[in-house]
């Protein structure tokens, strides 16, 4: 789903549209926030996941940790510079 948000976040952007991309990211990091933690709460859910896009069966551990919160980070810093160019904060 990350790819199908993060898509028409970007061209909104482009076209001036802060108060779009901003929501789009914050659904962006509300996705990734719930699927880190189904990840950890059924193992199993996300072994499967990883089983179905890789072909490797995969429990989720330190690596998902670190690329999560690098993620996070990103669309994070994202999102409040989305706020500021939108209006919802100011500098």
């Amino acid at each position: 789903m990350d790819f199908v948000v993060l898509l028409p976040a970007v061209v909104a952007y482009f076209l001036g549209w802060y108060a779009i991309a901003f929501w789009l990211f914050i659904l962006l990091i509300t996705n990734s926030v719930l699927g880190t933690a189904r990840a950890f709460i059924d193992p199993d859910w996300y072994a499967n996941k990883r089983l179905k896009a890789t072909g490797q069966y995969i429990h989720p551990g330190a690596s998902l940790l670190i690329s999560k919160a690098v993620l996070l980070a990103l669309l994070s810093a994202s999102a409040y510079a989305l706020a500021v160019k939108a209006g919802y904060l100011s500098n």
